[in-house]
């Protein structure tokens, strides 16, 4: 049995080392200036993850090169003390080491996976079948050579996975205690994994109905070692900023970026009706950035607004949009002297940025009164249709270069098949 789990491990390895490594030589090949020297795939989210390890080893502060509070908070520091150990190991060629981690961890990932869904069904074949879908078709292996949380979370959801169906089945408790770990390493990694925690819960109650010290004492012990990792950031998070700062922090209140209280309303308004994510950062950036430098030319508010689908322009009316733009302009262009000082904006609540938020809640609201049968349901159906009926074949090589050729198109239609039942 674990020799068939090996053997496929194996392949995943080989499939996935295949793909990863044409897809980057392709792009460096495009993009020779952006990729010289790189071993990973670069993205906007590198510097919150990479900075803070290597400002902690030069003696800096587990921090981003941000100015304010938001510095120690943005991200949990899971990710960062992953590239902190192969930083310790390798140096220079830290990246090198890590995404030949990635590597190694997603064929760790395909044999723990085979022995999870063996040990829950007594079904090879199952097992078998899952995991060479899982592991041999490169649907699964888009973000190998990215330095982002989707590197190494597959690996410890099946990790924990497998450590939890163990626990189960053996009525363990060492087994649960490991599991518990894992959850909390998962959790400082990527936050939304909290979730996970609900699968503690039978054997947790099982506890507690016994009404025995012992058993109360092991199940607490059982939370404190999930939470403890979150729990010890959040409590040093409290002490830096004054006050407790949410899971997500980007709109941290001193944080002087593009991510201010405004920024969470437009965002708002343009979900009201699915617009996608280059629509609405290429309409906010553009207003925000000229605006920090000065220009605060209405021009690129007309743009931003011929770009708003006319439903939504005749559903809440024009000029409240333009007038709720004029106002985001207004509240970018004071930030322009804190961004130019390199400043953190006031923790306090700044007018014109509360005025432009109430104007795009507003938008938000008339949307959702005004076109209720499009905002609530056509435009959730429409987002889910989006997420779910796709290949998933992310990779440039699928997108671009392969595009078009038979049995890419073969390849498209079996990943997206399997992709629409995971959501099925």
């Amino acid at each position: 049995m674990q020799k068939t789990a090996l053997l496929i491990s194996v392949l995943s390895l080989c499939s996935a080392l295949f793909f990863n490594q044409i897809n980057f030589q392709k792009l460096q090949n495009e993009y020779p200036t952006e990729f010289y020297g790189r071993y990973t795939v670069g993205t906007a989210d590198d510097a919150s993850y990479l900075v803070p390890p290597v400002n902690f080893l030069n003696g800096k502060g587990w921090r981003s090169n941000d100015v304010g509070s938001g510095a120690y908070v943005f991200r949990t520091p899971g990710y960062g003390c992953f590239f902190l150990i192969n930083l310790l190991f390798a140096g220079n060629h830290a990246l090198f080491l890590l995404r030949n981690i990635q590597l190694l961890l997603f064929a760790c990932s395909v044999y723990l996976l085979f022995l999870s869904i063996f040990k829950l069904t007594q079904n090879k074949l199952l097992a078998v079948t899952f995991s060479i879908i899982y592991g041999i078709l490169p649907f699964t292996q888009g973000f190998l050579y990215y330095t982002l949380t989707e590197g190494i979370t597959p690996f410890l959801v099946i990790l924990f996975s497998y450590l939890i169906i163990c626990a189960y089945k053996n009525i363990n408790i060492k087994q649960f205690y490991f599991a518990a770990f894992t959850l909390s390493v998962l959790i400082i990694i990527r936050p939304q994994m909290l979730i996970l925690s609900f699968a503690f819960l039978p054997f947790l109650f099982s506890l507690i109905k016994t009404k025995q010290l012992k058993n109360i004492t092991i199940a607490l012990s059982i939370v404190m070692i999930c939470v403890s990792l979150l729990t010890a950031w959040q409590i040093k998070n409290y002490l830096i900023s004054q006050r407790w700062v949410p899971l997500n922090a980007v709109y941290n209140p001193d944080n002087n970026s593009i991510f201010r209280p405004q920024h969470l309303a437009i965002t708002a308004f343009y979900q009201s009706f699915g617009a996608n994510g280059t629509l609405f950062h290429s309409s906010v950036n553009q207003i925000w950035q000229h605006a920090i430098m000065g220009d605060t030319s209405v021009i690129y508010i007309e743009q931003v607004v011929k770009s708003i689908p006319d439903k939504i322009i005749n559903c809440v009316g024009k000029e409240k949009i333009v007038q709720a733009f004029k106002l985001y302009q207004t509240c970018s262009f004071e930030q322009k002297e804190f961004i130019r000082q390199k400043m953190p904006m006031p923790v306090d609540e700044i007018k014109s940025e509360s005025q432009c938020a109430a104007a795009f809640n507003k938008l938000t609201n008339d949307v959702h009164n005004n076109c209720f049968l499009f905002s609530r349901i056509y435009v959730p159906i429409k987002t889910y249709l989006k997420l779910s009926f796709h290949s998933n074949l992310s990779m440039h090589i699928f997108q671009h270069d392969w595009r078009g050729k038979w049995w890419m198109e073969l390849l498209r239609w079996i990943c997206a098949l399997i992709h629409v039942s995971l959501f099925a």
